[in-house]
């Protein structure tokens, strides 16, 4: 169908107008009769083809340059003849768009820029000024093909990705390495086994059941460093496996697979209208009905009050060249494309991994003053890693640290554990993986829920011996009453911030120290967003890790004491962050970062709620506003997405600004005479290209003074890159 329509992220301002067929929109009786006169004449194709299309402007560019040549070069008649047949030719390529979206406005009584701009074209050329008709519709034209090549840059990105996505995936059959099938990607289903090999795209999310490679996730997330990834490693969808063959096993379908989710989030984003667009559609209507007034008025009233002639002379510009060009002039387009701003921003946030629900978000997110976190799973991996083990050994009526026997202790734990999947028995797994420890036969196996493990251990071919792990009072019990006290008292005193389990082989008690990883390159960030030169935020813990816990990982962040909440109940968590929503002033709002499902109520509480969604609760995901996807685009990229706020309000006012400085200019000096109708479309155009060239700016990489690089993280110092996990927990099988 014949469709060019003035039209930025969905919408357009009626004033600017949407022109031409379009099919789905309702049309009466008069314009389905010349829709289909003109298909069948073939105007419409001639039409389609002609329209925006780049080399048919050129053409019109120099055949009308040509006629300007020859009309002042040959005065002869046949020189005029020449001239005269180049402005017609000049006129064709811009007219014959024109002329079918005029026809077709007309005859639904529509009124619009591109009507007004038709009707004074031709009028002008009928008139026998076809050269001046000819400018006109060259200047217009070229300006919207200007707007519309800009804006095809602006969310170039959003489609990027699933065109790079492969079509087909390789599929072992049965698991089956040697036996592969080329299956379509929309044909894998959850379960399979997928063969990736080196400098091939991973297809589908999945995990890695054989192989190690290090894997890009650039066309996710933004960053190009790649990153090891090794057997039970998850691996997202659109990621590259840069040096390694693996095996992975699809844990999401085409559908559900990170790239789709991507493409559905930002393009749901982009069809969400911001609060600055919703305005404009609501006053463009009225806008337009005061611009048709006023503009009757200066025809009717010009010739009375100043004697100013209707018609132009070659002296005076006459009062319907000044209510046309003030028509022209007044035209809002250059306000409907100031939103292009946020459609840019949302493109410029999901090429790093950083999915927004739409364009208000990023105003919220520019008025927020605190910023909150969630600590296990936000601020930290969430995961547990084995410190050290300490064997003790009574001495002086006291438990010492033993220097010997850690890794006795840790050959009869990862026995105990083995199987289980519990947080402790991955982290006793993981320290046990690599290392050569003796052997230990296991028998009578014992769980006892919510305690832990209870059974005979033979190690080496020893005789075997009763053995426990799991929490200090479920062991403690095997022990005499004064050896018991002095375990607990023991266990008391060095347990603080962290998640103990013992082992007791005997009367040979083991302490193993669990801790919660903080993400590498958190520190870094926090000490950013404190920072951020457009506005100083109060970064905030609230999390219901207790005390210790909580201080532990503050002072490693750099977070003041005053401004850590801990112990805190997902109601109470609730009732905080609604207190500083609702009790702070405009422009001071909360930005809330957590993870888990007792975060979900916070996070709807909040300004703005973000979830890091490699981790997040399917809860919490349908109340976020944010999601921050896995690797570098986590915590690390709140810089990047608060500059990108600010930045996107600059530009959204500079645009505004732009637009009614143009508009403002124009009007007066075409109602005023002073310049002719051609260079009041070329300012009234040259406004909206201006504004679409200053949102693409946008595009632009952040400073890296704002936003981390890899370099700056790597580079960071980490003093302890382990933060404690405060949760007072059991080693529960």
């Amino acid at each position: 169908s014949h469709s060019h329509s003035h039209s930025h992220g969905g919408t357009e301002c009626s004033s600017c107008g949407q022109h031409g067929y379009q099919d789905g929109l309702p049309q009466n009786a008069v314009q389905k009769i010349l829709r289909n006169v003109f298909k069948f004449s073939g105007l419409v194709w001639l039409s389609d083809r002609l329209a925006h299309n780049v080399w048919a402007l050129v053409a019109s560019a120099c055949f009308l340059a040509a006629s300007l040549v020859v009309g002042a070069m040959v005065t002869t008649t046949t020189g005029a003849v020449v001239a005269k047949a180049l402005c017609i030719a000049a006129f064709l390529p811009v007219g014959i768009p024109a002329s079918v979206d005029l026809a077709h406005d007309l005859a639904g009584l529509q009124l619009n820029i591109h009507v007004l701009m038709s009707l004074a074209a031709f009028g002008l050329a009928f008139g026998g000024s076809v050269a001046d008709g000819a400018l006109l519709l060259l200047l217009f034209s070229a300006a919207h093909t200007a707007e519309s090549l800009l804006y095809a840059r602006a969310i170039a990105d959003v489609g990027h990705l699933s065109a790079l996505l492969p079509h087909t995936a390789l599929v072992c059959v049965g698991g089956d390495r040697a036996d592969l099938r080329t299956v379509p990607v929309a044909q894998v289903r959850t379960g399979d086994v997928l063969l990736v090999r080196a400098g091939e795209m991973v297809p589908l999310d999945g995990v890695i059941i054989e192989g190690k490679a290090l894997i890009s996730a650039e066309h996710i997330t933004g960053e190009a460093a790649p990153v090891r990834k090794d057997v039970d490693d998850e691996v997202v969808g659109g990621s590259m496996s840069t040096d390694g063959a693996l095996m992975i096993r699809v844990s999401q379908d085409m559908n559900n697979s990170t790239p789709a989710r991507l493409q559905r989030l930002t393009d749901s984003a982009m069809s969400e209208k911001p609060k600055l667009q919703r305005w404009l559609d609501s006053f463009s209507d009225v806008y337009a009905k005061v611009v048709l007034v006023t503009s009757v008025a200066i025809l009717a009233l010009a010739p009375l009050l100043f004697n100013i002639p209707i018609l132009s002379t070659s002296t005076v510009a006459g009062a319907a060249a000044r209510a046309l060009g003030f028509m022209v002039a007044a035209a809002p387009c250059a306000m409907t494309v100031t939103p292009l701003a946020y459609v840019v921003a949302v493109s410029t946030c999901a090429r790093r991994g950083i999915l927004l629900r739409g364009g208000d978000v990023l105003d919220a997110l520019a008025s927020c003053s605190h910023v909150a976190f969630d600590k296990t799973g936000t601020l930290t991996t969430g995961q547990l890693t084995c410190s050290h083990i300490e064997p003790l050994c009574l001495k002086n009526s006291a438990y010492m640290p033993s220097a010997s026997g850690s890794d006795r202790a840790l050959a009869i734990a990862e026995a105990l554990e083995r199987g289980a999947t519990h947080p402790i028995a991955h982290s006793v797994m993981a320290a046990s993986k690599g290392k050569e420890l003796v052997d230990v036969e296991v028998t009578d196996f014992l769980v006892v829920p919510g305690e832990g493990v209870e059974a005979r251990v033979s190690v080496s071919g020893e005789a075997p011996q009763l053995a426990r792990m799991g929490n200090v009072k479920f062991v403690s019990q095997l022990l005499g009453s004064s050896e018991k006290a002095l375990l607990e008292q023991f266990t008391h005193q060095v347990e603080g911030s962290r998640v103990l389990a013992v082992l007791l082989v005997g009367d040979h008690p083991t302490v193993f120290h669990f801790e919660d990883e903080m993400r590498k390159s958190t520190p870094l960030a926090l000490r950013l967003l404190q920072k951020m030169p457009e506005r100083m935020l109060n970064v905030m813990m609230l999390t219901g890790d207790r005390k210790n816990s909580a201080l532990a990982a503050a002072e490693l962040l750099e977070i003041p004491a005053k401004n850590v909440h801990f112990e805190l109940l997902p109601e109470e968590k609730l009732s905080l962050v609604r207190r500083l929503t609702k009790g702070s002033r405009k422009g001071q709002g909360l930005l809330m970062v957590g993870e888990g499902i007792n975060d979900a109520p916070a996070l709807a509480a909040a300004t703005v709620g973000a979830v890091v969604a490699d981790r997040a609760s399917s809860t919490s995901q349908a109340v976020a506003d944010v999601l921050l996807l896995g690797g570098v685009a986590g915590v690390e990229n709140l810089p990047f997405l608060l500059y990108k706020a600010h930045q996107t309000q600059r530009v959204v006012k500079q645009g505004m600004v732009i637009a009614l400085g143009t508009l403002s200019c124009a009007a007066f000096l075409a109602t005023a005479g002073v310049i002719p109708l051609w260079m009041t479309v070329l300012l009234h155009e040259g406004g909206s290209i201006m504004v679409c060239m200053n949102a693409l700016r946008i595009l632009r990489d952040t400073s890296p003074a704002i936003v981390p690089s890899v370099e700056q993280i790597d580079s960071a110092p980490t003093h302890n890159p382990v933060v404690p996990l405060s949760v007072l927990s059991s080693a529960s099988a």
